[in-house]
């Protein structure tokens, strides 16, 4: 009724009123302190490869990792200006990217690397997919100069190497070998090395070393916080979770409340704690992948199809439950009558009520359970 729709319409406006006075007084404080983060928030959009990278970065030389790479190229353009013979240097899952999609280009690609097939950091299906598709490897040679013909790339000049003792990551340092150099016909280079933060002008949060050394939440300091790569090389999905935490601490932060814990909840289990004989031996599915030859044929299509819903309710039936109970019931069976009783309503982790008064201290519940729930623990006397 109209009447109805006129109590409807001033409701609606009474909380219009009631959002506005809020946003009012929130306003000052939220916006005071979102200008201060704003001032202290420290952006390393840039990173800086290493000296090699700037020395070759010139006309057909591209870096696998900065702005105007080869990657982004390839991504956004399905093309890039990629010659007929490409080299790329490194020996990382960015090299082995970058190799592969240049194959996808039917160009005939090399891959140098400084240290042996042993020490590469790249995955090792990766190297043997990217093998299998005509990718030719060079270990143990360190680039030291393009030479150019007509302002066009010819050939990288690269250094012999051994290995010598292990360096501080446990990786055995190459060293030159005098006298033994070799050339590799090169239309583009591309470069895909390490990399580490450009910290001109950020003094005042540089640490010692490369990178920023944070708390658990990515806290440098009030108002301040740091994640991704400028704390550290790793992958995607740990400087997402280094996001998340900032961002929760930041919400806290705005709104008076305490500081969100960053330990895990669980503890860690280790391999030995968990009985493996207890659970059925079940195979790792496995899925189906297409032939090498189709590979180049069809560039863009998926080379590993995806699971099944049988497979992938099978995989899941593999999981051992480690530190979480999962009903197995080897507790109640083995203690004395009144020590375990059943919870009326249960979940996953949460199947048993132990009566402490009523344990005899055997160890038996903790020396059957399979999946290393149940532990030891020191209580106060």
């Amino acid at each position: 009724s109209e009447a109805e729709g006129e109590d409807a319409d001033a409701e609606d406006e009474q909380a219009n009123l009631s959002l506005a006075a809020m946003e009012q007084a929130l306003k000052p404080q939220v916006l005071e302190t979102l200008d201060r983060i704003a001032r202290d928030y420290l952006t390393l959009q840039k990173m800086q490869t290493d000296r090699l990278s700037a020395a070759l970065s010139e006309r057909e030389t591209f870096s696998a990792n900065q702005e105007i790479d080869y990657l982004r190229l390839r991504k956004e353009s399905g093309a890039s200006p990629c010659g007929k013979r490409v080299v790329v240097i490194g020996g990382g899952n960015t090299a082995i990217d970058a190799a592969r999609s240049a194959r996808r280009e039917g160009a005939a690609v090399t891959l140098l690397y400084r240290r042996s097939e042993a020490e590469m950091p790249a995955a090792a299906h990766e190297v043997d997919d990217a093998r299998a598709e005509g990718v030719k490897f060079s270990f143990l040679v360190a680039p030291t100069r393009i030479v150019r013909a007509n302002s066009r790339v010819h050939y990288v000049e690269t250094q012999s190497m051994r290995l010598g003792e292990p360096d501080d990551a446990g990786r055995r340092r190459p060293i030159p070998v005098p006298g033994q150099m070799q050339q590799f016909p090169a239309d583009t280079v591309i470069v895909a090395v390490s990399q580490s933060p450009g910290w001109h002008g950020c003094g005042e949060v540089f640490s010692e070393g490369n990178w920023l050394q944070a708390q658990d939440d990515g806290r440098l300091a009030d108002g301040l916080w740091a994640g991704g790569d400028d704390r550290g090389p790793g992958i995607a999905s740990g400087a997402i979770a280094q996001g998340r935490h900032a961002a929760e601490s930041v919400h806290a932060e705005l709104r008076d409340l305490p500081r969100p814990p960053q330990a895990p909840a669980m503890p860690r289990i280790d391999a030995g704690v968990v009985k493996t004989d207890y659970y059925a031996e079940r195979q790792r599915a496995t899925t189906a992948r297409r032939s090498p030859e189709e590979w180049l044929s069809d560039p863009d299509a998926e080379i590993s199809r995806t699971l099944t819903r049988e497979q992938a309710a099978d995989e899941a039936a593999r999981c051992m439950s480690c530190g979480l109970c999962f009903d197995c019931r080897q507790c109640f069976m083995y203690c004395n009558a009144a020590g375990f009783s059943r919870f009326d309503a249960t979940r996953p982790g949460h199947y048993f009520d132990l009566a402490l008064e009523a344990c005899e201290g055997c160890g038996k519940c903790i020396e059957v359970c399979p999946c290393g729930y149940l532990e030891v623990r020191e209580t106060a006397s």
